[in-house]
C-alpha cells in the first residue's frame, strides 16, 4: 500500500465523497456498486478509524431520523419507492459525509460558529441540487423547506463540530 501526503489525502477524500454524492443522486440504489467501494476506500485511508466509526454511527442515525422523518412527513418525495423509509443511496451519502468530517472538512469542524452557518446555507443548497438532478422533490413550499433544512443542517454541523472539538487536538495524530 502506498502512503499519501496530507494534501493528497484531503483531496482524495473530497473527490471520493463527490463520487458518492453524484452517483447516489443520479443512480439511486443502482449506485451501490460504486458507492460501497468508495466508502470502503474512505474508511481504509483514514487515520482516525475509531472516531470515524463513531461518526458513521451518528450520521446513520441522523439519516434514519432526519431524512426518514422528512420522507415520512411528505417534505421529501422520492421518485422511486424504497423498502426502507430512508433509501440506501441516501444512507451512503450520510456515511460518506461522516467520513469527510475529520478529513476534507476538518478545518470546518474546528470552528463551531462557521460550521453552524455553513450548515444553514449549504444544507438546503445540497438538497436543492439533488432536486435539480431528479433525486428528490419537495412536498412543501421552497421557503418552508429552506428554513427546515437550514435549521436541521445548521444544528447538525454545530453538534458534530462540538462533538469533534475535544478531538481536534489529535486530528493530525490519528486515533
Amino acid at each position: 500500500m502506498f502512503a499519501l501526503n496530507q494534501s493528497s489525502q484531503i483531496i482524495s477524500n473530497f473527490v471520493l465523497f463527490q463520487v458518492i454524492w453524484f452517483a447516489s443522486v443520479l443512480l439511486a440504489n443502482h449506485s451501490l456498486w460504486l458507492t460501497l467501494p468508495c466508502l470502503l476506500a474512505l474508511f481504509v485511508c483514514s487515520n482516525h478509524k475509531i472516531t470515524d466509526l463513531k461518526l458513521c454511527f451518528i450520521c446513520a442515525l441522523l439519516a434514519f431520523v432526519v431524512d426518514g422523518s422528512l420522507i415520512a412527513s411528505g417534505f421529501f418525495i422520492l421518485p422511486s419507492p424504497s423498502i426502507f423509509i430512508t433509501p440506501l443511496w441516501l444512507l451512503a451519502i450520510w456515511l460518506g459525509f461522516a467520513l469527510t468530517l475529520q478529513h476534507s472538512l476538518f478545518w470546518l469542524m474546528k470552528k463551531p460558529a462557521l460550521a453552524f452557518l455553513s450548515g444553514c446555507i449549504f444544507g438546503p443548497l445540497t438538497y436543492h441540487a439533488g432536486m435539480q438532478l431528479g433525486a428528490i422533490s419537495f412536498g412543501v413550499q421552497t421557503l418552508t423547506i429552506n428554513l427546515v433544512l437550514g435549521c436541521i443542517w445548521g444544528f447538525t454541523l454545530l453538534y458534530l463540530s462540538l462533538y469533534l472539538k475535544p478531538k481536534s487536538q489529535t486530528l493530525n495524530k490519528g486515533d
